[in-house]
């Protein structure tokens, strides 16, 4: 809250009784200034945050937080327990097995390289930023080999030829 007596300094100052009223014209513009500095800051500060959190939830939507990988091309001995595992240690931790390499993919004149991850159906289902854009029959089509899930960008690239 303001005290009257803050109220008297900053009218004291804005306003002086002396004949030069330069100093006034100085301070009324650094009055400004800071006050335009300080709101810009502030909605600088919330648009980032903002976008901070966006950002995060997109991109922890689909990609997790940690990923173990094997070195070695056989790939990873009794992997079936570590899932269960981690869930055992943790229940509030989501565990997926995804299978992940690259590809090349060509339609009529059209080719690209391509990332291919083979998932399950529960992979989309556990996802809240997934299940809100996706319908469940593309999901049912899914879990019944009867489909594949394409990202945007490829999407409008095939559509295009």
């Amino acid at each position: 809250m303001i005290s009257i007596f803050e109220i008297w300094i900053s009218l004291k100052y804005l306003f002086p009784k002396t004949k030069e009223k330069f100093f006034s014209v100085v301070t009324l513009f650094s009055f400004l200034g800071i006050s335009l500095g300080v709101a810009t800051l502030i909605i600088v500060m919330s648009v980032m945050n903002g976008f901070r959190e966006e950002l995060t939830s997109k991109i922890l939507g689909i990609n997790g937080h940690l990923k173990i990988k094997s070195t070695f091309s056989d790939g990873l001995k009794n992997d079936s327990q570590l899932p269960q595992k981690i869930v055992e240690s943790n229940k509030s931790l989501l565990v997926h097995k995804v299978v992940s390499s690259q590809g090349l993919l060509s339609f009529k004149k059209y080719s690209s390289g391509v990332l291919i991850k083979g998932v399950t159906e529960n992979f989309f289902l556990e996802r809240n930023i997934l299940t809100k854009t996706i319908s469940s029959k593309f999901i049912s089509d899914f879990k019944n080999n009867e489909g594949i899930f394409v990202g945007e960008k490829l999407k409008k690239n095939l559509v295009l030829i």
